[in-house]
């Protein structure tokens, strides 16, 4: 059976990941109504990251009683996610500000890095069984 703690981290990420995107969301919402008429997309939808790839994917992985991932596939994806979501952040101010920089493209190439890697350890090998499964 399904272990009371694992669902617990889970309920315990999910619920990070959304006050994350709830502050997020709120921040964006307080900007653009101070703005006066500047705005970036970025900056205003940067709590579409923690929401979607974190909160969706462990409340989805917890509704399917799924393998909880292990601690290095945990850490990539915390990483991935938190770097897609500055990457936003950082992209919404140049923006805002008036300038372009290439250099900004490698926060989103390094979080989708991480994410994927850690996609790809979790399906691989670093998953923590439950003691039927092993």
């Amino acid at each position: 059976m399904w272990g009371i703690e694992k669902m617990k981290i889970f309920h315990r990420n999910s619920f990070v990941y959304l006050i994350i995107s709830l502050v997020l969301a709120l921040t964006g919402a307080i900007y653009e109504h101070y703005s006066h008429g500047v705005y970036s997309y970025s900056m205003i939808y940067a709590f579409a990251a923690p929401l979607i790839s974190g909160t969706l994917v462990n409340m989805i992985l917890e509704r399917l009683k799924a393998w909880y991932p292990g601690h290095l596939t945990r850490q990539f994806w915390h990483c991935g996610v938190g770097t897609l979501t500055v990457g936003l952040l950082i992209s919404g101010v140049f923006q805002i500000y008036g300038s372009a920089n290439s250099l900004l493209n490698l926060y989103y190439v390094a979080g989708f890095i991480m994410v994927i890697a850690g996609a790809v350890l979790y399906f691989t090998r670093d998953r923590q069984y439950t003691e039927e499964e092993q």
